[in-house]
């Protein structure tokens, strides 16, 4: 790793993690190799921009920028509907590489400037870029949501089954538990989704509805197997 003076930043040059000889398929896959690289060193990447190049400007050129550098907030008027009392973490860092496409199939990554002017993460877990949930962890989290598994207990089995990557934070678990159930009501309200399930599940069930306001005021509601020992 090369070291070098600089005004801002940890002073670093992160090019040399990813200096490779490698060829990549597709631009996807080097984004990916680099993305991997980028959070074990306590940053994240994303995609920027891409042009066409060559002769008939048949191959491309796409760009990889820290996640906080690139294009920055768009800006908004004041009547604009955009909260006024948030943050953004973008600073204008200028880390940034770029993959050129050689040919069909072929990709090169090429380092344009490998310095950050932020601090690096330190402690990612709780961090919603280096906790996000893959596709299997995604359908791993909608099996125990779908099952009734409290968020902190989601969260410890997701850590069992990868104790190498960051925890997410609770608010990602219950982000993604609301999602799961409003899929669940298929556009249900929470009221009518309990009725829903009440008549599907064969419960011994009654309700009373306000003819003028249509609003729900009374419920009564048994297991079947609960009326069977009451009977007996």
């Amino acid at each position: 790793m090369r070291a070098h003076v600089n005004n801002d930043g940890d002073g670093i040059d992160y090019s040399d993690h990813f200096t490779t000889t490698i060829f990549f398929a597709s631009s996807m896959e080097a984004f990916n190799w680099a993305y991997e690289i980028g959070l074990r060193l306590g940053f994240g990447i994303k995609r920027a921009s891409n042009k066409r190049v060559g002769r008939n400007a048949n191959l491309r050129q796409d760009y990889f920028v820290c996640r906080m550098g690139g294009r920055g907030p768009v800006n908004k008027d004041a009547d604009s509907l955009m909260r006024g009392n948030t943050a953004t973490a973008w600073c204008k860092c200028k880390f940034s590489m770029k993959v050129v496409e050689l040919q069909e199939n072929k990709w090169k990554l090429v380092m344009r400037s490998g310095f950050h002017n932020h601090a690096l993460t330190l402690y990612c877990d709780g961090d919603r870029y280096f906790a996000k949930f893959d596709e299997d962890e995604l359908a791993y989290i909608d099996a125990q949501v779908r099952a009734h598994v409290r968020p902190a207990i989601i969260s410890a089995g997701l850590h069992q089954r990868n104790p190498e990557k960051s925890r997410p934070n609770r608010r990602q678990m219950y982000n993604r538990s609301q999602k799961v159930r409003a899929e669940e009501r298929d556009g249900r309200n929470p009221a009518q989704q309990m009725l829903a399930l009440a008549v599907q599940h064969k419960y011994v069930h009654y309700w009373v509805i306000d003819q003028e306001t249509d609003e729900l005021t009374h419920v009564f509601m048994a297991h079947p197997e609960a009326v069977k020992m009451f009977r007996s």
